[in-house]
Parts: C-alpha cells; sequence; structure tokens
C-alpha cells in the first residue's frame, strides 16, 4: 500500500523552508561536491583506498537521493516519509565525511592530527550553514558529527588510558560542537526571520494592489459620470464661454484618470506585469501620430514643437508600438508643463546599441529651466521632489517618468537624463528588431462613428452610467436600451433583444461574468449578441482575462464617445457586416490602441 499523505495540513512555511533548502543545496553543489572529493583524496593518503571509496561512493548517493527529493516540493509537503527519508540520507552523509576524520585521528603522525580537524571542523560548518535551512535535516547532520566525532575521540583515548588527554579533548569537542549547533539554530531563525519579513512584504504589496484596484473602481464611477455630461453639453452647447469651461472640467477630470492609471501601470511595470507585446509598425509614423496628439495643447500654450526625424526609420520593425507611444506621450507631457512655455524640439533616429542591435534613440529637450546634474536619477523616481529653481520653488514630478524608464528597460533600452547647457535634455531608448518579410504593418485605425440602426444594451447597476453611455449612444445615431441587473438584461435579450451589450462586471446579485454565462447559454441569435465589458476596473491583464472569459471588447470607465463608437463598430463589424459606408477590415482587435493608453500626461 502506497504511503498516504499526512492528514493534517502543511504550513506554508514548510513548502518556502523546504524550497529555500534546495535552492542553497543546489546552488552550493558544485563547490561541495568538490571540497568533499579533495578531503576524500586526502583522507586515502593515511586510510585504505577501497574503505575510502565506500565511503565517497555511499555519500554520492546519499547528494543523488536528497536531490531526487527536493527536486518535487510538493510531494515533499504532502509525504512525511519523503522527509524522513530526506533527514536519514543527510545522517549517512555527514557520518560518511566525518567517519575519515575519526579514523586519521587514530594515525599517529602529527600531520594526520591537523587533517582530521580540518575536515571535522569543515563538517561543523557546512552542517551550520548550508543544511540549517530545514531544521530536522541540519539537526541530523549535527548528530551524525557528535557521534561519530565523541566516539572516535572516547576510544583513541580509552586505548591510551590517558584520562587528562580523554576530558580535555572531550571537553573541546562539546565546545565546538555546542557552538556548531548554536550557529546552525541562529542561521535558522535568521532564514526564518528574512522569510517571514518577505511574506509580510508580499501580503503588504499585495493589499496595496487590492487598495488601488478598489480607489481605482470607487473614483472611477462618478469620474465616468462627470466626464459623460460634459461630453454630452459640450457637444449640444453653442456658446464659446461654456464650450471653455466645459473643456477644463473634461481635462480636469481626464488628468485625474490618468493618475489613476500611473499608479496602477507602475506598479506592474515594476512587478513585470505589464506585458510588452511586439509588432511591425514604422517608427517614424508612431512618433509624428504621438507629437500629433498633443498639437492642440501646445497651439493652446503657444509653445513651438519642431520634429527632426530620421528618414532611416521610414522602415518597419518590430516593437511595441503602444507602450512606445506611451514613454514618448510622457516626455512631452513632462516637456510642456515644465518647460514654462519654452520651445520643445523632438529629434529621433536609428542607433547602434549593444552587439549592434538597432535602438531607436529619441530626444525630446526644450529650453525651460531644466532640471540638475544632481536630481537625474531623482526626476525618475515616483513623485521624486527636485532641488528648488532659481526662484527658489520645490519641484515635484508624478509617475510619467518613472513609468517611461521601467518600460523603456522592458524594451530593451532606457530612460535618461542627459546633460544640457540649457533646459532639461531627455533620451529614450528601445531596442528595434527587424520585421519578417510576411509581417504585416498594424493597420492605423478608421473612426467608425456611426452606429445608425443599431440597438444596444447598457447593463449597469449604477444610473449614472447608463445615462452616460445611453447619451453617447444617441450621438453615434444607435438606439439605447437600458437594464439594472443581470435579470432584467436576460428578460430584455430573451424578448426583443439588442444588437451588443455593454455589460458592467461589478453588479449586486447576478454578476457580469454570471449574466455573460447566462447570455451565451440563451438560444439563438442572442447567444451570440457581441458583449463589451463595461467596468471601472483598470487592472493590466483584464483584457486577457475578459477574453478568455467569453468578452468580445474592454471599455474602460470613465467613457469617452469616440472610444465608446470604436468599440462598437469593432465588435459588430467581427458579428456582422457594417454599413457599405463603412470600409471593410479597417478596425480590427490588433489595430485598436489600449482606450486608457491613447494619450498620457504627468
Amino acid at each position: 500500500m502506497p504511503p498516504q499523505p499526512t492528514a493534517t495540513p502543511v504550513p506554508t512555511q514548510l513548502r518556502d523552508e523546504l524550497e529555500r533548502q534546495f535552492r542553497i543545496l543546489r546552488a552550493d553543489m558544485p563547490v561541495r561536491l568538490i571540497a568533499t572529493a579533495f578531503g576524500y583524496v586526502m583522507a586515502s593518503i593515511y586510510l585504505p583506498a577501497v574503505f575510502v571509496i565506500a565511503v565517497a561512493l555511499t555519500n554520492l548517493i546519499g547528494e543523488t537521493i536528497i536531490h531526487r527529493l527536493f527536486t518535487d516540493i510538493g510531494a515533499m509537503v504532502r509525504y512525511r516519509w519523503r522527509r524522513q527519508v530526506a533527514v536519514v540520507a543527510t545522517f549517512v552523509i555527514e557520518a560518511c565525511f566525518s567517519m575519515p576524520a575519526a579514523l586519521i585521528w587514530h594515525v599517529d603522525d602529527p600531520f594526520s592530527k591537523a587533517l582530521a580537524v580540518g575536515l571535522a571542523a569543515g563538517a561543523m560548518m557546512h552542517v551550520a550553514t548550508v543544511r540549517s535551512i530545514h531544521l530536522p535535516q541540519g539537526l541530523a547532520g549535527f548528530l551524525a558529527l557528535a557521534i561519530v566525532i565523541l566516539t572516535s575521540n572516547s576510544v583513541f583515548w580509552m586505548n591510551t588510558g590517558n584520562w587528562q588527554g580523554f576530558v580535555g579533548t572531550t571537553l573541546c569537542a562539546l565546545a565546538g560542537l555546542g557552538y556548531c549547533v548554536e550557529a546552525m539554530l541562529s542561521t535558522n531563525r535568521l532564514h526564518r526571520e528574512t522569510a517571514a519579513g518577505r511574506r509580510a512584504a508580499m501580503e503588504a504589496n499585495a493589499a496595496k494592489d487590492r487598495l488601488l484596484a478598489t480607489i481605482s473602481h470607487e473614483l472611477r464611477t462618478p469620474l465616468n459620470g462627470i466626464v459623460g455630461m460634459a461630453h454630452a453639453e459640450r457637444r449640444n452647447t453653442a456658446d464659446p464661454g461654456a464650450v471653455e469651461r466645459l473643456d477644463l472640467l473634461v481635462a480636469s477630470a481626464d488628468g485625474l484618470t490618468t493618475l489613476l492609471d500611473d499608479i496602477l501601470d507602475l506598479s506592474a511595470a515594476r512587478e513585470g506585469r505589464l506585458p510588452i507585446r511586439p509588432t511591425a509598425a514604422c517608427p517614424r509614423d508612431e512618433i509624428a501620430r504621438t507629437a500629433g496628439l498633443f498639437a492642440p495643447a501646445i497651439e493652446r500654450n503657444g509653445v513651438n514643437l519642431s520634429l527632426v526625424l530620421d528618414p532611416g526609420l521610414d522602415a518597419t520593425a518590430v516593437f511595441d508600438a503602444q507602450r512606445l507611444r506611451q514613454c514618448l506621450s510622457n516626455l512631452l507631457s513632462n516637456a510642456l508643463k515644465h518647460g514654462n512655455g519654452a520651445p520643445i524640439r523632438l529629434s529621433a533616429r536609428c542607433a547602434s546599441g549593444p552587439g549592434d542591435t538597432p535602438i531607436l534613440e529619441i530626444i525630446v529637450e526644450d529650453d525651460g529651466p531644466g532640471i540638475p546634474p544632481s536630481d537625474a536619477d531623482q526626476a525618475f523616481e515616483p513623485f521624486g521632489r527636485l532641488s528648488p529653481d532659481a526662484e527658489g520653488r520645490g519641484r515635484s514630478h508624478g509617475l510619467g517618468l518613472s513609468i517611461t524608464r521601467v518600460l523603456a528597460r522592458q524594451m530593451g533600452g532606457d530612460a535618461t537624463l542627459d546633460p544640457a547647457e540649457r533646459g532639461a535634455r531627455f533620451r529614450l531608448c528601445i531596442a528595434l528588431h527587424p520585421a519578417d518579410a510576411g509581417t504585416e504593418n498594424v493597420a492605423v485605425p478608421v473612426p467608425l462613428h456611426r452606429l445608425d440602426g443599431r440597438r444596444v444594451l447598457v447593463v449597469d447597476d449604477v444610473a449614472t452610467n447608463r445615462i452616460v453611455a445611453a447619451s453617447y449612444l444617441r450621438l453615434a445615431g444607435a438606439e439605447p436600451l437600458e437594464a439594472a441587473d443581470g435579470e432584467a438584461a436576460l428578460a430584455q435579450m430573451a424578448g426583443s433583444g439588442a444588437d451588443a451589450v455593454l455589460l458592467d462586471l461589478h453588479m449586486p446579485g447576478l454578476d457580469g461574468l454570471a449574466t455573460l454565462a447566462a447570455l451565451r447559454a440563451l438560444p439563438g441569435a442572442a447567444g451570440a449578441v457581441p458583449v463589451i465589458a463595461l467596468t471601472a476596473d483598470s487592472e493590466p491583464g483584464k483584457r486577457q482575462h475578459l477574453t478568455a472569459a467569453g468578452i468580445d471588447g474592454f471599455l474602460p470607465k470613465p467613457l469617452s464617445p469616440e472610444l465608446l463608437h470604436a468599440e462598437l463598430a469593432r465588435v459588430l463589424h467581427a458579428r456582422s457586416p457594417l454599413d457599405a459606408t463603412q470600409p471593410p477590415g479597417q478596425c480590427t482587435a490588433s489595430a485598436l490602441p489600449d482606450p486608457r493608453k491613447q494619450t498620457r500626461a504627468m
């Protein structure tokens, strides 16, 4: 009958302890085997070769058994007998290594005594450090050393009849062994405290992420109402003063939204959770398009922006165009914000990086107050405080530069602040990879604004969100339908139906994903209707999770009319042909940018 798993649940700390013990044993193995082999070779000077070979092979078998046991950490945690075998193997290993030292101690030669003490001391140091992470194994190794050393010492002095020598050397051996066990316990305690601190830091970081996600969700719902109503009123008013005030309202709400996105992005990027998706694109087009997004703000502030783009940027290359636009937008926003109206210059060229790797090098500089060289690294810290300017005013940066540096390094480059005679000069570098002959360029999305004749069901438990989405749908000529919960949405779809569904994911009762599953279970065309997730969640990786669950599209709150219309047009085009005035194939999933990343500010 095979051994059964332990009946009581094993603490998570045990798995962590076993994993750390295995990592240390595996990393230490080359040096350990070489040192062990050298010890056996030296022992063969005083002991029969057959005996030395026998204990060396036994030692190697014990090491192999432990390595195989630790390879499956899950089984080590579940089955107590595997841990017990590892403890026995550790006892055998240390007994085999200390046995030659004990026997060499009996040889009547001054050099043999030194070799025996050296081998025993090395074994004790090994047990106290390398094998002390999982304490049962460390104690087993210590027990083997203590038995062999004390037994050998007792036999030696009893044969000589020298009781004074016996007492003296026994006390010395006990002192050495006592220090060994104390060092082993101290090392084990240190590792446990370090592991506990690491777990606490990870739990605190997870709690921080949950808090950020909650704050983001709670703030986006009222922001959606502010932005939505401002957009709707702006399109319906002809008063220039009202238009200006509404533009300021929208810009302020967008700034707050961007800050929420930046906080989540920085946390994800530093943990490597912000994905980099290289595609074939033209660097020149992406740079020019990003600079074009800032044209209204630059014109409004009376700033002169000059572009100098190298002709070599026309060639198609493979890189993450979306992340490039995000990084470049942060640099331009920084220059616009801190340049105090001074001219901004953007230049880009292809350069050679390490190993002749093509590098896209972009320089954004302005003639503003600039940043002292001593603050070069502080400028890339989140909310970094910089030295006061010439007028004694303190300055700070937000998250944009921090995110830019992290993303640039993920793309094989970096973001730095170069020395400049005047103003600030930022350098952005990312790696470019040659495009395969069969790789297609990323299509430029064509806005599809008209949705005449389409019936779109908005499912959201917050009335404000339904009103905002309905006002945007009417702007595009669509007919909005509303449902306050999942049950009402199912009743609507089972009745007159709709061409598409905007579905909130966080609703009381039947939540978004449960509503989606029920929608997909409806018979006929109702079960295949395109569903777009309408959610305040903005965590990285949300799109992939929703796509795997069967969602056709994704729109974060707060909404904008253009993005809502484009995403609806995309999913409707994917399910059924649009009207003949809309060019086919122009709006694809890969072509549409991430709705949150089109324009990023500091």
